[in-house]
């Protein structure tokens, strides 16, 4: 598949949206990353299934896909790239080793190599894409991921807790509806749009953490206030309300970081 002519972007369920640096503040990658690759001005708010369910870095807990809340979903966003259309495969993968970048991993598909925690994915729109285009772009896709140190150990049921479905497949497909969109009037515009990376991450445990640990987790998170800012941001899931309803504190700090916006 050497020649394309279609349009993409990213599917976006956290910091990516909002935190500007990666590593260090300061750093700016992930602001650079924004500025550089997407059209920051066509955001499109939408309906994606999503949960706090990955302890990042041990302590944290972050946003995964899951299949487990497709009737009860939660919003993200979607933003075009900015040097749309994308016309062949070299283009792609600029967009896909940017996006691994602005993530940290390192420009790879697949990151870490004994059990992944963070896999590429592709969103193809079942609506627009042509069935030799759509398998011939998920064949190079699953190329791609299969060159990874870490592909003989990614397993799709990792990506899921109980009986719900992977939210990704094994060719790096992402496992979830095409997204609809909250504003209905922009449906036509994410519509257009042949297919859209994103980022399975791996869910930690046995099971998603209930609301009081979400909750308990967040009141402890004074540096990134990754559930006050996903949710100020716009990034919002189910639990969401319950969680805030049940904080004094973090209504406070969302109070605060409100007003400092």
């Amino acid at each position: 598949m050497k020649e394309m002519n279609v349009r993409g972007g990213i599917l976006i369920i956290g910091s990516l949206w909002w935190q500007d640096h990666l590593e260090i503040r300061g750093d700016d990658k992930r602001k650079k990353w924004r500025r550089d690759y997407l059209d920051t001005s066509s955001e499109i708010r939408v309906w994606v299934p999503i949960r706090y369910g990955r302890l990042s870095g041990g302590s944290l807990y972050t946003m995964t896909f899951a299949n487990s809340v497709r009737e009860t979903p939660g919003t993200g966003f979607v933003l075009p790239f900015r040097s749309n259309p994308v016309n062949d495969v070299k283009a792609l993968k600029r967009e896909a080793s940017a996006l691994s970048e602005a993530e940290g991993m390192e420009g790879q598909f697949i990151r870490r190599v004994k059990k992944p925690w963070g896999v590429l994915a592709i969103l193809p729109n079942p609506a627009l894409l042509e069935e030799n285009t759509r398998e011939a772009l998920l064949l190079w896709w699953s190329s791609q991921l299969q060159r990874e140190a870490g592909y003989p150990n990614f397993s799709p049921n990792n990506f899921r807790h109980g009986e719900e479905e992977p939210c990704i497949w094994q060719n790096g497909s992402l496992n979830i509806p095409w997204p609809t969109t909250v504003d209905p009037a922009v449906q036509v515009a994410l519509d257009g749009y042949h297919f859209l990376l994103a980022t399975a991450t791996l869910p930690t445990g046995l099971d998603y953490p209930e609301n009081a640990v979400v909750q308990a987790n967040a009141e402890e998170d004074s540096y990134r206030e990754y559930f006050l800012n996903n949710h100020l941001h716009g990034i919002r899931t189910f639990q969401d309300e319950d969680i805030l309803a049940a904080s004094v504190p973090l209504q406070q700090r969302l109070t605060f970081l409100n007003f400092k916006k």
